[in-house]
């Protein structure tokens, strides 16, 4: 009688943890409203699961994008000043979770990312003389990284979870700068030009990388 209620209430366990960690949660960076962010503006996916020994688990994806067009006319002429800025940042990783208590979890892992930005600027130096001067820029950036990170998981509810989260980022950046100045008449022109080309390794270690808030789906 007593190791059939032991079996039952170990099964029980089980079913209970299962039910409280396959989930997804689905947020964003806080940090951005303090003008602290790490990182652009982004979307925050985690599959949290219990493997087959009962571990705790997760897959993660961040998703940020940022984009912005200026243009301007000057008031002599019609032609346009422009600014266009576009960065994109992609993250994907796996997490390995420890419970602390109930509400309290534990975790770190590792994550791939890949960012990109590109600046593009077109801007009137001069219309006297005639035709005047147009000076044309593009400053692009690629970065992929390595990230490893440690962090912990608050659940005040089952439908909601904040995280804080440090971690130890090597990225390998790449710039490329091209610019030059021609007549505004003849803007496809090779003009006065040059360019201005970086390669560096960067290692960062961010004590407060993310302060997540996200909302839990199927949690149990």
């Amino acid at each position: 009688m007593s190791a059939s209620l032991l079996v039952e209430a170990q099964t029980i366990s089980k079913n209970v943890e299962k039910g409280v960690v396959n989930s997804w949660e689905i947020g964003t960076d806080l940090l951005w409203l303090i003008d602290k962010n790490q990182v652009p503006a982004n979307l925050f996916v985690r599959s949290n699961f219990a493997n087959k020994k009962n571990k705790l688990r997760a897959w993660r994806l961040r998703l940020g994008l940022n984009m912005s067009y200026r243009d301007s006319i000057t008031i002599n002429r019609p032609f346009d000043n422009e600014l266009n800025n576009i960065s994109i940042f992609a993250r994907v990783g796996y997490e390995w979770q420890h419970k602390v208590e109930e509400k309290v979890l534990l975790y770190y892992g590792a994550d791939v990312g890949f960012s990109y930005s590109g600046i593009y600027e077109k801007r009137i130096l001069t219309l006297l003389p005639p035709p005047g001067r147009l000076y044309q820029e593009t400053f692009t950036t690629y970065q992929p990284s390595f990230i490893g990170f440690i962090g912990c998981r608050y659940d005040p509810k089952p439908w909601i979870s904040f995280s804080l989260e440090a971690s130890l980022q090597i990225a390998y950046r790449i710039r490329r700068n091209p610019f030059k100045t021609t007549s505004i008449d003849f803007p496809d022109d090779e003009g006065a030009h040059g360019f201005y080309n970086a390669e560096e390794l960067i290692i960062n270690l961010l004590p407060i990388t993310y302060l997540n808030i996200s909302f839990n789906i199927n949690k149990k």
